[in-house]
Parts: structure tokens; sequence; C-alpha cells
């Protein structure tokens, strides 16, 4: 499997250079995912500017991803200006996956995350009722 990987301190970015996201890449790729989980990162982005095919391996890995980077608070997002890919992907229903056509979208979604988590819901009122005006 090719690929690449840039850390930051907020996100990980992972670029998949390969035409078929299918079974033999999906298993090592999440042995990448499972690394970089524990090592502390909850958003993630992958970069599938290369990949022309994908299969449902991949699809059934981008699921489990969603849902582990979405239990921690953090946010996985998939790049790629392939149309067809992309209604693949999105054909598959992955509840709150998100899904983006450059990768400054994709940090830019990321850290707006990462700041909407910083500040209290609205429905907190309790935080708010407890606070005294000065």
């Amino acid at each position: 499997m090719n690929h690449s990987i840039e850390k930051n301190e907020q996100y990980v970015l992972i670029t998949l250079d390969e035409i078929r996201f299918g079974e033999t890449v999906a298993a090592p790729l999440e042995k990448v995912f499972v690394t970089l989980y524990r090592e502390g990162f909850t958003n993630m982005i992958l970069d599938l500017e290369s990949v022309e095919t994908i299969n449902e391996d991949a699809l059934s890995l981008i699921r489990k991803i969603t849902k582990v980077c979405r239990n921690e608070g953090g946010l996985f997002v998939v790049v790629s200006i392939d149309d067809d890919l992309l209604d693949t992907i999105d054909g598959a229903k992955i509840p709150e996956l998100v899904m983006l056509s450059t990768i400054d979208e994709a940090i830019d979604v990321v850290l707006m995350n990462d700041t909407n988590d910083d500040f209290p819901e609205e429905d907190d009122d309790e935080y708010f009722a407890n606070q005294e005006l000065e």
C-alpha cells in the first residue's frame, strides 16, 4: 500500500496513492488508522485524489473510522474531486461522514469542529444559569 502521513497537532492527513481502494489496501490502512488513533488522533483526513475505484471493504473501513472519530468528538473527512467515487461513498449512507473536494476545506472543517467543541452547547442552560453577570 502506497500512502503518506502528515501529522499536525489538530489532525492527521493520510494521502492514499493507490488507484484501487479495496481489500488489499483496506486491511493495511486499518492498521495505520489504529496506530494513529492510539497516538491520540481523532481528527483524520483521508485524501483519495489518486483513487479511481472503491469496494465494500474500503467502505466498511470508512464507516468504522467515521464512527470511532465521532465517538471521540473528532471528525473523519474524505477528500476527492472524483464525482463517481464520491457518489459511491455517498451511496453507502455512512452516518456523519464528511466528504469534501479539497484538503484545505477538510482542514478548515476539522479546525471549526475543534473550535465548536471548546464552547458549551446552546442547550447547556444549566451552565449559564449558574453564572453570575457582573
